[in-house]
């Protein structure tokens, strides 16, 4: 997936991986697999995700974290991808 920073609103690819009710995303799959710390960390605990409407050329999506009242912006490779994320990224909430 791809994700637009807050400061840097340029996309910048990311290997994201669930683990358990957080979302961390790395660099590279290369970083995650030499076991580098993750370049960021979003706790799922609150989040609402959702497409992105009008998001142009990406599948887009928002993870909206409820407690710290900040929101993520996503870009996926297709339709389905992005689906199954938003799915993944629910099912922590339940």
């Amino acid at each position: 997936m791809k994700k637009r920073g807050w400061y840097n609103s340029s996309w910048r690819d990311r290997f994201f991986v669930l683990s358990g009710t957080s979302l961390e995303y790395y660099v590279s799959s290369d970083a995650f697999a030499a076991g580098q710390d993750p370049q960021g960390c979003i706790s799922l605990k609150s989040c609402l995700a959702q497409p992105k409407a009008g998001s142009g050329n990406h599948w887009e999506l928002t993870i909206r974290d409820n407690m710290k009242r900040r929101t993520f912006e996503c870009a996926c490779v297709s339709e389905t991808d992005r689906s199954k994320w938003i799915l993944a990224i629910e099912s922590c909430n339940k």
